[in-house]
């Protein structure tokens, strides 16, 4: 038979396995890690714990003595109990285990959905598990967070507990059950003595069963107890219900609903009071989070305490303000707001002289706390509770029984879950909301006149609501000042952690944060300044703190409930970016912590090079590292990054970062005094030039190169120079010249016997033959470079080869469609075997031009918008512009013009932005075709003109004369 673990932990502490007590065998602070794992429900942190447990003490001697109560766990049979992790623990739901908290709530929350028979049963198994208060009596040395934790409960389950007795108590009185309604009302009064509506209860119980003189009694005890425990007479409805029982005169039973032990009100209060600030003036952006709090806040079941969980300055504050306003209708007896750092009986004599009771001759402060809650039970109001930074000093605040409903805010997830509130996090404003909310500020006219620097503002501020509106109402009080020169303003990091208005300020809201944090946590919380506002993981943190991962995850596991952290996707974080901000002013310099950073990501670029998906998520963090290692003047780990990670570079066609990439080497290489490497990066960043169609710039600095590796005698890096200066002269069709370039390059390569180098050459001189439509010649030369690409086993080379042999032989006079689809076929098994999604991509294109060339338009647009998708993934802008021009082209044959002219103009805006002459000719020639085909005949004159003027200064023979059949025919064949 399995033991089972019970564990029994209101009205003290059984801790049983089988037939053996827990409690004798388990030291204390075991004891409480065992219940505090049970109660939880979810993985907890391991620096949780030991903060919880051992905060006392030394942080290596807490972590041993973590580890050793676990391990004296396990040693009384408890490890089916305990799930570990290098860096959290939970408690094993899965086991065979007995929780009386658990049976306890399971049974209220049946009660909510059940039927009026089964409600009683419920209630009372409910009630009868509640022994007692929660771990009473139980208090382990040095363990400041339990016992705050332990107390948050023990409040918790004693009002569900209370709540349950009195629903039994009016269900036995209505069912005139009174000697079951007696028992139920004295354990109510166990549990809460000053409850006055609860002696009045018990006194008509007891007359009402002929106990006349037991009523008396029980009067005389409420009297007594109200007058030594709280300095009060009983209130009038008592003292009415006493003279009724002495001239035995009952009226039907009393009302259950408690009144508060003060005077009463001298004079009826017109209207409920309404505490909360003035609404919000430019309020949005909440409509999500507003619904979900009004949905909770007036649900009628059950306890509702809401926590607004956020950073500061994200708005936490507004939103409650805005939920008072909304929400004012649905409580009639009123909205009250408390600064949550004032002093709690400060609170409470403001809040009860509201509704008409002084509260000042209760000077113990038990008493006055007692006298709210009894005063606010029966009440049905909104309790504002705002900035929330100690949970002890609002929960005697709260209200019982489930009548009112309660908001607070704060930056701490973890005291919203020790009050036993349901949190809901708050993050900055999406980007349109953003720019709705300074447009609200300053104007829409203004913010129309300058859109580019209201989103350079809006994105520099990260769209923090108190950013914005301290910026917005500065710009405001200074209508003539540029925008653009405000968003200049704010490049500096300092500029915008000043941003102030009236008593508001950015980096104030922030140094609230960073002054409750301790030494370690601001260490940290400075280290990920390094990170700037990236996304980053854990081990990059550990890197850089130079701290062991566990370590590093448990002090990230405390920023995200703090609300200085956000957890985002998998593993990763980020810290906003007006926090990274302040965490760098914290920082300083930090030259060490930067150059570790910088060597980290070295190191992972080096181990993943061609990992493309472990590289994906880091793209930002890299390029970070190549910067600060330029800063820092770490020329070596410049020019090594430089090196690894070419090839991912060029095969995810992210050619800008490596352009800026290349300038940092080149003064690297020059700082280094090395002609060689500098040549290579002159080289390498005139290919990513190239694939940018920087002309220009890239045959500077190939020319340079060029005569670099001359002058060094390096033949290779020579031949790949000219390759690439005769790409240039192709893309701008200058074709005598390309083929000038690519025959030294093919010279040199032979010479050099570099079969690949050679082959390579051998493809491009057959995409020019492709190009100049010799058709012919260009599948002779495709078929001489795949043979070599092949038998030297380069199946990058073989794979665009493949793809340009498929495309001649859909322009041949006999067209070889089988031929041209296996050779795409063919092409797609390498891809797969390289993982190369970039080669991907443009074989699903030219497998598309190949169904579209045998009119199976369905499977050909299916071989594109596949081809799309992943360029999309890749950012590759080039790419995707010939795409969306197969697509224009497809969906034309087809007859959807809406579609061909959607694409065309998205393949025409990629061309614009990467400066593509050639390509932008060419869909400009198509969108011509359209506009004609929809008898549109002067816009499509108009647009073949433009065309035509492009044509003309690339020299573009074919494109040259397809315009001028075109412009000078009056019904064109538009090929």
């Amino acid at each position: 038979m399995i033991e089972e673990l019970r564990l029994a932990l209101m009205g003290g502490l059984q801790l049983t396995l089988g037939a053996k007590d827990l409690t004798q065998l388990l030291p204390v602070k075991a004891q409480a890690l065992l219940c505090y794992l049970a109660m939880s429900g979810h993985s907890r942190a391991r620096q949780e714990l030991v903060g919880h447990f051992w905060g006392e003490s030394p942080e290596e001697r807490a972590r041993v003595s973590l580890r050793v109560a676990l391990t004296k766990m396990r040693q009384q049979d408890l490890a089916p109990y305990l799930i570990g992790a290098r860096d959290a623990v939970m408690f094993n739901r899965q086991g065979t285990y007995w929780l009386d908290v658990e049976a306890f709530e399971n049974c209220l929350e049946r009660v909510r959905d059940a039927d009026a028979a089964a409600r009683p049963e419920l209630l009372r198994q409910a009630v009868d598990l509640y022994r007692g208060d929660f771990l009473d009596g139980f208090n382990p040395d040095d363990a400041l967070g339990f016992e705050e934790w332990m107390l948050a409960q023990r409040e918790r389950l004693r009002r569900l507990a209370l709540s349950a007795l009195d629903e039994l108590v009016h269900y036995y009185v209505a069912q005139e059950a009174y000697d079951p309604g007696i028992e139920y009302t004295n354990r109510l009064l166990v549990l809460d003595p000053w409850r006055e509506s609860a002696h009045r209860q018990l006194m008509w119980l007891l007359a009402r069963t002929g106990q006349r003189s037991a009523a008396i009694a029980q009067y005389e005890t409420c009297c007594e107890l109200l007058l030594n425990e709280l300095g009060l007479e009983p209130d009038e409805e008592t003292k009415e219900l006493y003279e009724q029982i002495q001239a035995m005169e009952l009226t039907p039973a009393p009302s259950t609903r408690p009144l508060p032990p003060v005077t009463p009100p001298q004079e009826d209060v017109d209207a409920p009071p309404f505490q909360a600030p003035a609404e919000i003036v430019y309020f949005m952006g909440r409509e999500g989070e507003a619904a979900r709090f009004r949905a909770a806040l007036t649900g009628v079941a059950g306890r509702r305490i809401y926590a607004i969980i956020g950073t500061g300055g994200v708005g936490k504050t507004s939103l409650a303000i805005h939920l008072a306003h909304v929400l004012r209708g649905e409580f009639p007896d009123g909205v009250l707001w408390a600064d949550a750092g004032a002093d709690p009986m400060v609170i409470a004599e403001n809040w009860a002289q509201v509704y008409g009771y002084d509260l000042k001759a209760l000077s113990h402060f038990d008493e006055r706390m007692a006298a709210l809650r009894n005063l606010l039970a029966p009440k049905q109001a909104l309790l504002v509770f705002d900035d929330v930074t100690v949970a002890a000093r609002i929960r005697p605040l709260l209200p019982e029984g489930d009548r009112c409903a309660v908001l607070l805010t704060t930056r701490n997830a973890e005291l919203a879950y020790a009050l036993d509130a349901r949190p809901i996090d708050l993050k900055e404003l999406t980007p349109p909301y953003g720019r709705r909310l300074l447009e609200q500020w300053i104007g829409e006219a203004r913010a129309g006149r300058d859109e580019t620097a209201v989103a350079k503002i809006c994105h520099l501020l990260q769209n923090l609501p108190l950013a914005l509106a301290i910026a917005g109402g500065y710009l405001s009080f200074r209508p003539h000042r540029p925008l653009a020169d405000f968003a200049r303003q704010l490049q500096d990091e300092t500029n915008r952690l000043n941003l102030a208005l009236g008593n508001r300020q950015v980096r104030a809201s922030f140094a609230i944060s960073w002054q409750a944090l301790d030494d370690t946590q601001r260490g940290i919380f400075s280290l990920l300044a390094v990170f700037e506002g990236r996304s980053f993981t854990a081990e990059a943190l550990a890197a850089v703190a130079g701290m062991p991962l566990f370590d590093a995850q448990e002090r990230l596991y405390a920023l995200v409930n703090l609300s200085l952290l956000s957890v985002e996707g998998e593993g990763r974080y980020r810290q906003h970016a007006l926090l990274a901000d302040f965490a760098g002013e914290q920082l300083g310099e930090a030259l060490e912590t930067r150059g570790r950073m910088a060597r980290y990501f070295l190191a992972y670029a080096t181990e993943h090079q061609l990992d493309y998906d472990a590289l994906r998520p880091e793209w930002e963090n890299l390029s970070a590292g190549i910067r600060v290692a330029h800063d820092l003047k770490m020329w070596h780990t410049v020019v090594d990054f430089t090196k690894v990670l070419r090839e991912a570079w060029f095969a995810r066609g992210r050619y800008g970062e490596a352009r800026r990439a290349y300038q940092w080497a080149r003064e690297a290489t020059m700082a280094l005094k090395d002609d060689r490497l500098l040549s290579v990066c002159l080289l390498h960043w005139g290919h990513a030039c190239i694939e940018q169609n920087e002309y220009d710039e890239a045959e500077d600095l190939l020319s340079v190169c060029l005569a670099l590796f001359r002058e060094l005698d390096y033949p290779a890096n020579e031949a790949t120079a000219l390759y690439q200066l005769a790409r240039i002269s192709l893309e701008r069709a200058k074709y005598s010249g390309a083929e000038r370039l690519l025959a030294e390059s093919r010279r040199l390569r032979e010479q050099l016997g570099d079969i690949v180098g050679v082959a390579e050459t051998i493809y491009r001189q057959a995409w020019l033959r492709y190009q100049r439509s010799d058709y012919d010649e260009a599948r002779q030369l495709a078929t001489q470079a795949l043979s070599m690409q092949e038998s030297a086993k380069d199946k990058l080379g073989s794979i665009r080869t493949l793809r340009l042999s498929s495309n001649i032989l859909l322009q041949l006079k006999e067209k070889d469609h089988d031929l041209a689809e296996r050779h795409c076929q063919s092409a797609l098994e390498l891809c797969k075997e390289l993982q190369d999604q970039g080669e991907l991509a443009m074989v699903l294109l030219a497998l598309s031009n190949v169904h579209w060339s045998q009119e199976k338009l369905f499977s050909a647009r299916k071989y594109a918008e596949e081809s799309l998708r992943v360029l999309q993934k890749l950012g590759d802008r080039r790419s995707q512009a010939q795409v969306h021009f197969k697509l224009s082209q497809i969906n034309r044959t087809v007859g959807d013009y809406e579609e061909a002219q959607k694409a065309a103009y998205q393949s025409l805006e990629f061309c614009r932005q990467l400066k593509d002459d050639l390509g932008t000719a060419f869909v400009a020639r198509l969108l011509g075709d359209l506009f004609y085909d929809l008898d549109q005949r002067e816009k499509a004159s108009e647009i073949w003109h433009r065309s035509l003027k492009l044509a003309e200064k690339l020299q573009h023979s074919q494109l040259l004369q397809s315009l001028q059949d075109r412009l000078s025919t009056e019904q064109p064949v538009l090929k």
